[in-house]
């Protein structure tokens, strides 16, 4: 008998105090902001053939990032792939002693976004071998 008062006076007290039991729901965080560039920015004497990379992920178990990558010539530079699964991209058909402006936008699956920063690199002087000249020695 003592039990059921006991269980009666605590069920009571719960309800007055306005407890209640929620389950816990996890919110969808943003993917990190894509970092550690690969030119390093503001580099210098980069080759022609140079892959980009860079640092990303999502902070949610099981969460995975894909990546929209930004780049070219002009400070704001456009979108020239999208969706890429990994952090890298090889551009290809670059062009020496050339500036190239970058950043990389990372979406995950609930389609949160986090924009990294522009990034920049130069490219190096790459003069052309004279065949005729080489072969003539």
């Amino acid at each position: 008998m003592k039990k059921i008062i006991l269980g009666i006076l605590v069920s009571t007290l719960v309800i007055i105090s306005g407890f209640s039991i929620a389950t816990a729901t996890t919110q969808n965080e943003p993917p990190y902001a894509p970092s550690d560039p690969h030119p390093t920015d503001g580099a210098t004497d980069i080759g022609m053939r140079t892959r980009l990379s860079w640092t990303g992920g999502d902070p949610d178990p099981g969460d995975k990032a894909v990546y929209h990558l930004y780049f070219g010539t002009d400070e704001d530079p456009g979108l020239i792939a999208s969706d890429l699964q990994k952090p890298n991209y090889r551009p290809g058909g670059l062009e020496e002693l050339t500036q190239y402006y970058w950043y990389v936008v990372a979406e995950d699956k609930s389609g949160a976004t986090t924009t990294g920063p522009t990034w920049t690199f130069t490219t190096k002087d790459c003069p052309q071998i004279n065949l005729v000249a080489l072969q003539e020695q």
